[in-house]
């Protein structure tokens, strides 16, 4: 149930921060590359267990913790304040 609420806040709050960062001009691209983005969740769960079962744990790790950096370094760049 936790899982289901947690994804939810995200599908919502991500459909608000591109309303927010795109005009009514480049909107469709951006719901375009948003879309297309949707598919990360769908490999990479395949990605991740063929990295652990030729690499290890620690590969696997410090990939995500490099991932996560730069996800916050991006967030941050966000200029919600118009």
């Amino acid at each position: 149930m936790l899982g289901g609420v947690v994804v939810s806040i995200h599908t919502i709050s991500m459909n608000g921060v591109l309303l927010e960062i795109s005009g009514n001009q480049n909107r469709p691209l951006y719901s375009g590359i948003a879309g297309a983005g949707n598919i990360i969740p769908a490999l990479f769960p395949m990605l991740g267990g063929w990295l652990i079962e030729t690499s290890g744990f620690l590969p696997f790790f410090a990939l995500y913790i490099l991932i996560l950096l730069a996800a916050f370094f991006f967030i941050h760049k966000i200029d919600c304040l118009r």
